[in-house]
């Protein structure tokens, strides 16, 4: 009978020296995390604006190509907004590097935000078959991003370098009308 007890009693001791281990293990699994930007402190993680339109191409190719979570699962902060007022309330609210809209609304968006010296870059987004992609260097492009669905992974790099090159203080000039 000792024994038994004695062999519990160690379990128990057991149980209760690794039971920070195995909860440590258990978070592992979990959706509760450290948040991307703890992990990879070098990261410039941007504040990007999706302009989609309830009715847009660009809404539907937002949920066709997951755009919005491929941007957030690389660190970035990502609001979708579909109105004009809401997009001037977040505009003014946050320090936003990028705004992602439909070719008309990012030429109107950039003739409004003319002259504003915190005002982020706005990119034109067109969809495109893959066979129509281009290599070309996306300063080069008069900021429009062409984008396939099925390249979303090339599509976050290209916003990323804007991103980047914003956030150095580096020039971007995008037209602010005949794209």
């Amino acid at each position: 009978m000792n024994s038994q007890f004695l062999q519990a009693g160690l379990l128990c001791a057991m149980g209760l020296a690794l039971s920070p281990s195995i909860k440590a293990c258990q978070a592992c699994g979990s959706k509760a995390g450290v948040p991307f930007e703890r992990i990879h402190s070098g990261h410039n993680a941007g504040q990007i604006i999706l302009f989609v339109r309830p009715d847009s191409e660009l809404r539907s190719f937002n949920k066709k190509a997951d755009l919005s979570f491929q941007l957030e699962r690389s660190g970035h902060k990502v609001h979708l907004i579909d109105n004009d007022k809401q997009l001037d309330a977040a505009i003014r609210a946050n320090r936003t590097d990028v705004v992602l809209a439909a070719p008309t609304d990012a030429t109107e968006l950039r003739s409004r935000l003319a002259g504003h010296s915190a005002a982020p870059v706005v990119l034109s987004l067109t969809t495109a078959s893959t066979s129509s992609m281009t290599d070309a260097d996306p300063k080069l492009s008069s900021c429009v991003v062409q984008a396939a669905a099925n390249q979303s992974k090339d599509l976050v790099q290209t916003i990323e370098m804007f991103i980047y090159s914003r956030q150095a203080g580096e020039s971007i000039n995008c037209p602010t009308s005949g794209e």
